[in-house]
């Protein structure tokens, strides 16, 4: 990557800090083409922060959202300013009542 491209601003959140810090982090920080600028790890936080920044890359965890709905609402913001998210989805939730 040549110095004068600019990084992907990237968020990163989920409930599970574990995930967070150990899976997500690592994937981002040693990859010159992306910035983190910051973690959420609670819905306020998650959407405050998403409107703040307004990264261009989300990574998030569908269990940050307290209902599917909210989270596409949310997640539907992101095109004002063409931001991508990627949403993981673990095992457990595809069949919790909250993402039925």
């Amino acid at each position: 990557m040549e110095s004068t491209d600019q990084q992907v601003m990237t968020v990163l959140a989920g409930v599970d800090s574990g995930i967070v810090y150990q899976q997500m982090v690592p994937a981002f920080a040693n990859d010159n083409r992306f910035a983190i600028g910051t973690t959420c790890n609670n819905w306020g936080e998650f959407e405050r922060t998403l409107e703040q920044l307004r990264p261009e890359l989300l990574v998030t965890q569908a269990s940050i959202a307290p209902s599917p709905d909210q989270l596409i609402k949310v997640l539907s913001r992101l095109n004002i300013w063409s931001g991508v998210a990627i949403v993981l989805i673990n095992a457990d939730e595809k069949t919790h009542p909250k993402f039925i």
